[in-house]
This record gives C-alpha cells, structure tokens and sequence, in this order.
C-alpha cells in the first residue's frame, strides 16, 4: 500500500478494542527522559508503582521483506523468561493518535510462529504475507522501559517511557521514545497530558514506529518523504466529515514529514513539510466559516511561522537545482558562476540549520500536539451555537460546492488582465490558486471523478508555470543575498555572471509568460467539476 491509498478517513472510533491499540508516540529531540519519571502530572495521576523493564525484541520477515510491503510488522519480544509474538498491522491515524492492529500471543523460545496469531483474519494476512517463505531475524531493539499506569477520572492509560537502541548489519541508532497508551476511557485526553509533559522536556508526536527505524536501518536508507494522501470521502459525508478527514490527512502529512525534513538527505523533505503545512492553513481558512476564530488563529499563526523557518532552506534548493546548477555546469568554464553556486550552497546550510532548529524548537512540539488534540477531540463543538452545528451536519457536498464556488471566484477576479499583471500580483494569483487546487484536492472525491482529475491537472499546470516564473523572480534577491554573503569578496567577475544569471532568467520568464496566457484562457474557458 502506497502513500496515495492510504486511508485517510478518521476511524469511527479511537476506543481500544480487542486486537487494536490507540496510542500516542512521542520523540523527545534532546534532553533527559528521565524528568518525565517524576513529573508532578505522573506522579498525581499514577496508580501503583512504575514497572521497570528490559526488552529484547527481533523482528522477523522473508528475506523479500514481504511482511513491510504488506505494513505489517512480526516481532518475538523476550522480557526475562518470557516470550511474546506480536503482529502489528497498519491502523488509521487521527490528529497523531494511531489505531494500529495488535494480536499477541505467548511462545516457549524466540522463534516465530504465524500460527500462533490469535485472530483468524489477522492469522490469514501473515500467512499470505509469507507465503510459505522461511522467516529470519531483519534487526534488533534492545531498551529500558519504565511502564507508569496512570488514570484521570474514568481514563486510563499507560505512559512507556523507552530509551536504549534498534541494531542491524552492524549499525544502530538511538531509541528515546515516550508512548501515551490508551487502555480505557477519552482518546482525547492522551494529547492533553503530552502537552502537560512538554512543559518539561520538548516533544512532538512521532509517525515513525520502532518497525520502521528497524528497517530503515537494515537497508541502509534514510527517513522518507511523504506526498500529501488521497482524501477519500463518503458521498453522505456531512461538512463535519470531511473537515475532519482533511485535516487529519494534513496534520498527518506534516508529522510524517518532520523527520525526513530534519535529517536534509533528500531536499523533499522539507518541501513536503512545507506543503502540509500550507495545505494544513488552507484546510482552516477553507472551513473558516465553521470553525471558531478564536481557536484557529493561534493554529494559522504557528504554522505560518514554521512554513517561514523552513522558507530559506527551500527557496535556495530551488534556486540551486532549477537555475545556478544547470548553469554552472553548462558553462564549466566560468570560475565565477561555480563560485556563485558554492556560495549559494553555503547560504543553504545556512537555511537547514535553521530549519532545523525551527523543527526542534519547543514550540513545533506544542503546535503538533495542541493541533492534534484539538482535532481529536472536535473542540470546535465547545459552546458552539445550534446554527453551527448544523451547518457542521449538512451534507459536505453541497456546501462544498459553494466554498469551491468562493474560491474560484477570488482566483478569477486575481487573474484579470493577467498578462500585465506585475511578479507580484502574479505571485498573489499563484497562491489563490493553490490553495484552490488544495480545496479540490480537499473535496473532489465527493464529485465525478473524470472532470475533477482533469480539473486538479489542469490548475496544477497552471501553478507550476506560475511557480516557475516566481522562481525567477527570486532569483534576483537571492542574488542580492549572495552578494551580501560574499561581501570583500564580491567583484566585477562575480557582477558579470550574476547579470548573465539575470539575462537567462529573465528570457525564461519570457518563455514561461507565453505558455502562462494560453494556460490562464483553458482554465477560464473550463466547467468547475462541481457544477455537474
């Protein structure tokens, strides 16, 4: 199962039930785990003594990693004496809080047996997963866990606080991890006391299982990123409905995104975490309407400030890949554009560092889990009116349809007179665009989907070549910044090639301008799929 079919629909309950755990995983980035052991929170809400533990755990697959293609995860748990097989399966996610499928059973050694999986469906995925094939150890975890039973009022829940190291192929990688564990009771509350945790050591929620970093490890890859997933909707979906799937696909797409943006290796990365977090803003400015000012606002200034950090880092990605690269190495023989591009790649380090930062700071940790339990918890239902409330149950796709009609209209009124219209503007059109492909992408599954494919490729076009021409336009600021950079450095050899970069930029623009009238005039002239 790929990113795009991931079920994004919010689970009909996040109650626990047999065979299915609701937890919530948490990463501290720095700092010692141990303050969280006494907590005053821990210690007012805990019930009995904390339970100490030393895990060994190997997971099990085929040597063709068929159970991990499958989003399944085998693994034999030793604690002392004892042995425990469990199989985990790929769950729904809501607001960071994930309902995965969790079936144990007891075994006399350390080898597996899929036989052994108590639920007859579950048993049945195992065995088509292997298909027979043999199964052997793929990597190790060994930690510490200090278990907390806690409760607050008729909640119960268990705090794992998880510290030691996952191993393969001679290579291991640190485990520091913090599981809020429903056991019985509001689902809502786990995200609660994590932010209460978080006034006293920095955590953000984590989409990344101990399975996952195991096998990242063994095949010697680094953290992925992960597009935005398909929204799927019920064609009875009410407005509530769907504003809750969406912004749990959001939410779900900027926390997947936060560790491969830190970690650098791949640049999409932190392109990704830029658009969910774009998308996340536009979900909130779509539904504005029915959500309380009051609550969101703290949401959109937050996301605004983090997309901001990670601007730096993107832009000169951009800047580097679609413009000073190509030409440096088509013109190998100027000393002057390689230097423009090596100080433009360190203006980049520069950028990640600070995206970094930005990505550990305290208060990304508190936006996620705030975001995620106000989410979970639909605190937009607090004292909301009866007019709001039924507004909230009508059906999605009829009021979908006016809030894509709002949107349509603003681009339209934006787009007049385009072809005079200054970088500017253009770049304002740009963004109305966006975020009205996003409320497609939102929604357009509550319509036919021939005339909304072609719809959403149609906009995405058109905003690429939009895109393209505000990348030459930022070409010349952060020409200006490369200049600042250098500073003594910076002479007439380096003015010369920066004109030249200015000269071709400006005859793509050129280029791009032509192909923007006629794209501009098909986008004008087509039917809004929602109009039937």
């Amino acid at each position: 199962m790929n990113d795009e079919e991931r079920d994004t629909a919010p689970p009909a309950t996040l109650r626990p039930a047999e065979g299915r755990e609701v937890e919530l995983k948490l990463e501290a980035p720095a700092g010692d785990l141990g303050v969280l052991k006494h907590h005053p929170l821990v210690r007012e809400l805990e019930r009995g003594r904390p339970l100490l533990q030393r895990l060994h755990t190997i997971y099990y697959d085929t040597a063709d990693h068929d159970f991990a293609r499958e989003r399944l995860a085998l693994r034999v748990r030793q604690s002392g004496a004892h042995y425990v097989q469990t199989l985990k399966g790929e769950g729904s996610a809501l607001g960071g809080l994930f309902v995965r499928g969790e079936w144990e059973a007891p075994l006399e050694g350390p080898e597996p047996d899929v036989e052994r999986v108590p639920s007859p469906a579950a048993r049945a995925l195992a065995r088509e997963a292997s298909a027979g094939k043999p199964l052997q150890p793929v990597f190790e975890t060994e930690f510490v866990r200090s278990r907390h039973r806690l409760q607050r009022g008729d909640t119960e829940l268990f705090l794992d606080i998880d510290e030691g190291e996952v191993r393969a192929r001679g290579r291991s990688r640190p485990i520091r991890e913090i599981e809020l564990e429903l056991v019985r009771g509001d689902p809502g509350l786990l995200h609660g006391i994590a932010l209460e945790l978080h006034e006293a050591l920095p955590l953000r929620p984590s989409t990344t299982s101990k399975a996952e970093r195991g096998y990242a490890l063994a095949n010697g890859t680094q953290p992925t990123p992960r597009k935005a997933p398909r929204i799927a909707l019920a064609p009875a979906a009410s407005l509530e409905d769907a504003l809750c799937a969406v912004l749990a696909a959001c939410l779900g797409q900027v926390l997947d995104n936060l560790e491969p943006a830190r970690d650098g290796a791949d640049p999409e990365g932190v392109h990704q975490l830029r658009v969910g977090l774009r998308r996340t803003r536009a979900a909130l400015a779509l539904f504005r309407d029915e959500l309380p000012r009051d609550q969101t606002r703290p949401f959109r200034e937050e996301l605004r400030w983090l997309a901001g950090e990670l601007g730096p880092a993107r832009d000169l990605d951009v800047f580097l890949a679609e413009i000073l690269e190509p030409l440096a190495e088509r013109f190998a023989d100027d000393p002057s554009l390689k230097r423009l591009r090596d100080a433009a790649r360190e203006l980049r380090e520069a950028g990640y560092a600070r995206a970094r930062a930005a990505i550990d700071a305290p208060r990304t940790g508190a936006l996620a889990l705030a975001l995620g339990g106000w989410l979970t918890a639909r605190a937009w239902r607090a004292g909301a009116a009866e007019e709001a409330l039924a507004a909230l149950d009508s059906p999605a796709r009829e009021r979908g349809a006016e809030l894509l009609e709002r949107r349509l209209k603003k681009a339209r009124k934006l787009g007049r007179g385009l072809a005079k219209r200054s970088a500017e503007e253009r770049h304002r059109l740009r963004i109305e665009l966006k975020k009205l492909r996003y409320a497609g992408e939102f929604l357009g599954s509550l319509y036919p989907e021939a005339p909304t494919r072609r719809s959403l490729q149609r906009l995405a076009e058109l905003q690429d070549t939009l895109g393209a021409l505000n990348d030459v336009a930022m070409a010349e600021r952060w020409l200006h910044a490369l200049a600042d950079h250098l500073g003594p450095e910076w002479n007439a050899r380096h003015e010369r090639a920066a004109g030249f970069v200015t000269g071709w930029t400006s005859q793509e623009a050129e280029r791009r301008l032509a192909r923007l009238t006629r794209q501009w005039k098909a986008f004008r002239r087509a039917r809004p799929f929602w109009r039937g």
